[in-house]
C-alpha cells in the first residue's frame, strides 16, 4: 500500500501536464533567484573594482557561491536528473515522446545544451573517479621540466591535511560572475523550450472558454499563460505551503498509508486543526 506513494505514473495527458507544471514553476522560481543572486555578485564585484579590492575574505565570495550553486543544483535537478522516481524536464521528455504526445524533436543547439547540463549534474552530484585521475596527472605532469629528474609525485597517507582556504583574488570572484552568466543564458533557452512544449500538450486536450483569476484578469482557456505571483505572506513553522515536503519524505521513507489518521500524525494537519484536539 506505502509504496503506491512513490511512484507518480503518467497516464493521461493532464498526467503529463501535472508533471510538466511542477518542473516549470521550479525552474521559474530558482531561476529568478539564480539571476537576483548573479546581480549581487555583479554589485559586490562593481563596488571592489572601485575600491580598488583586489583580495576579498573567503566568507564575502562564499557566500555568493553557495547561495548560486544551490539554486544551479535545483535548476539542474528539475531540468536534467534521470534517476528513477524523479522527475526532470529530460526524462519527461522521453515519456511525451514514447507516448506520441510530441512529436518533434529538440533543435540541435537545444538538445546539446540538454546533454550538457546532464553532464553538468553527474558531476555536481556525483564524486566522479576522474577527480582523484585528474589530481594524479596534476600532480605529475605540473612538475616544472627543469626538475623532473629529480621529483617524483607520491601520495602521502599520513598526515591527513585538510585546506581551508581564507583569500581569494578579485580574478577569482570574476569568474563565478562570468560562469553564472553563461549557464544563465541555457537555463533560459531550456525554460522556453519547456514552456513550448506544454503548451504543445496543452492545447491536445482542446481546451475551451474563459477563467478569471484573482477576481480581475481574464484567462483565455485556449491559451497558456505563465505569471508570476509574489506571495508576501510570511512562511512560518508548519506553514501550509511546505506541507507536501514533510509527507513527501514519509512517502519515500514507506511511512505513509494514505489514511486520514496518518495525514494528520505527517502533517499536524494545518488545513484542519480541530482534528487534532
Amino acid at each position: 500500500m506505502a509504496d503506491k506513494y512513490k511512484e507518480y505514473s503518467i497516464k493521461t495527458l493532464e498526467d503529463a501536464l501535472r508533471v510538466f507544471y511542477d518542473l516549470i514553476i521550479n525552474v521559474t522560481s530558482h531561476l529568478i533567484k539564480y539571476e537576483e543572486y548573479s546581480k549581487e555578485l555583479e554589485d559586490f564585484i562593481c563596488d571592489c573594482l572601485s575600491n580598488k579590492k583586489d583580495i576579498v575574505g573567503a566568507k564575502q565570495f562564499e557566500n555568493f557561491d553557495d547561495k548560486i550553486k544551490y539554486r544551479q543544483m535545483m535548476l539542474l535537478k528539475y531540468i536534467a536528473d534521470e534517476q528513477k522516481n524523479s522527475f526532470s524536464y529530460k526524462n519527461l521528455r522521453k515519456v511525451l515522446k514514447e507516448k506520441k504526445w510530441i512529436d518533434y524533436e529538440l533543435e540541435e543547439d537545444v538538445g546539446e545544451i540538454l546533454n550538457s547540463l546532464l553532464l553538468l549534474r553527474n558531476t555536481i552530484f556525483h564524486n566522479t573517479h576522474s577527480i582523484l585521475s585528474a589530481v594524479d596527472e596534476v600532480n605529475k605532469k605540473g612538475i616544472p621540466s627543469k626538475l623532473e629528474k629529480i621529483l617524483t609525485p607520491s601520495f602521502m597517507p599520513n598526515p591527513v591535511v585538510t585546506t581551508i582556504i581564507v583569500y581569494y583574488k578579485l580574478e577569482h570572484v570574476q569568474s563565478l560572475w562570468l560562469h553564472t552568466q553563461k549557464r544563465m543564458d541555457m537555463y533560459k533557452v531550456i525554460l522556453e523550450n519547456m514552456k513550448m512544449d506544454y503548451e504543445y500538450i496543452y492545447k491536445q486536450t482542446n481546451p475551451t472558454g474563459k477563467q478569471i483569476i484573482n477576481m480581475s484578469k481574464i484567462i483565455d482557456n485556449q491559451k497558456v499563460e505563465f505569471l508570476k505571483i509574489y506571495d508576501k505572506r510570511p512562511m512560518c513553522a508548519l506553514d501550509p505551503r511546505t506541507m507536501h515536503t514533510q509527507l513527501s519524505m514519509a512517502m519515500q521513507k514507506k511511512k505513509y498509508d494514505g489514511s486520514q489518521e496518518c495525514f494528520d500524525n505527517l502533517t499536524f494537519n494545518v488545513f484542519d486543526p480541530d482534528k487534532k484536539e
